[in-house]
């Protein structure tokens, strides 16, 4: 592609000119300024070409998954069609197609007992350290009320408040600009934050923070905890109760959350709204795992054969 401006000056060209919401306009930027580096690191960011596309799309099969590399081609194929269309050049990304989505580890979600021994855990740590309190509020939010590790990243100070005489946390949800829905919060669960914001005892905007000499201070002056530090957060304390494998994550604990309520009295439309899913039937798959572990069909077909030997 034959270019007068500077590549880096494009990207902020289109990403004013798209019309989609801010949030995704920051998801394509970050797409687009990872695509710009790597065509700086191979010394293509002044000529690109369509074999440069081809290229970085391999490169990336072997640093993300599947659905990873379809957003980063979603990115460049909207930018490339811009860059045609105001006539700065060619639309080098025309026709390459993304992978084939591959299934990753399906998060198994945690039994009522593990979610209890998770908990107790999280809750010993917190009488030591400011870290362990911080660590004890976040395992409890999570596991009461299905955030997203990305909402307790956003989460601030000031979404703490109070309707109708119950806590509350205001979340900027997934694909949403505005902290426009929120949380209830338990007085066990509200009590954790309390006392973690006590012991913090500063003025901090963010509700969550990384402490002491931790890599995520490196360009975040405000010290906010970011998506990386809670699910590491969320894995050692799962091993602490001997939940190391790949199907035990933060997720799991939004899929505890669901589970948890359907098998204890709440209704699909409950948990939809808990979740904030879209489609009612996201929210059925947690319904069908429920009931397949209760599903003893094959046992009983061996009983009629074999006889009750169990």
């Amino acid at each position: 592609m034959e270019q007068s401006v500077d590549m880096k000056d494009l990207i902020k060209c289109y990403i004013d000119f798209i019309d989609i919401k801010a949030i995704s306009k920051l998801a394509y930027k970050k797409q687009l300024d990872k695509f710009y580096d790597y065509l700086v690191s191979v010394g293509k960011q002044n000529n690109p070409d369509r074999s440069d596309v081809k290229a970085y799309k391999e490169y990336l099969s072997t640093k993300v998954h599947s659905a990873s590399i379809a957003q980063a081609l979603t990115a460049i194929r909207g930018f490339y069609v811009w860059i045609y269309d105001q006539g700065l050049g060619t639309n080098i990304a025309s026709g390459i197609k993304a992978p084939s989505l591959v299934k990753t580890f399906k998060r198994e979600p945690l039994t009522l007992s593990q979610a209890k021994k998770l908990v107790s855990k999280a809750s010993k740590l917190a009488k030591k350290t400011l870290i362990g309190k911080r660590n004890y509020a976040i395992i409890c939010l999570l596991l009461t009320t299905g955030l997203r590790t990305i909402e307790i990243e956003r989460a601030n100070t000031e979404d703490l408040t109070e309707i109708n005489e119950g806590k509350v946390l205001y979340i900027q949800g997934k694909g949403h600009d505005d902290k426009d829905r929120y949380v209830k919060i338990s007085p066990f669960v509200y009590t954790a934050i309390e006392n973690y914001l006590i012991a913090r005892n500063d003025d901090a905007k963010p509700l969550f923070m990384v402490h002491g000499n931790h890599q995520s201070n490196v360009g975040n002056p405000e010290h906010r905890i970011r998506t990386k530090d809670v699910r590491t957060v969320v894995k050692e304390m799962l091993r602490r109760i001997d939940l190391d494998s790949k199907v035990y994550s933060a997720h799991s604990l939004r899929h505890s959350v669901a589970t948890l309520n359907l098998e204890f009295g709440g209704t699909l439309e409950e948990t939809q709204e808990l979740l904030r899913h879209v489609n009612i039937s996201t929210t059925m798959i947690y319904s069908h795992h429920i009931k397949r572990e209760k599903n003893n069909s094959e046992l009983r077909v061996s009983d009629l054969i074999f006889g009750n030997k169990r």
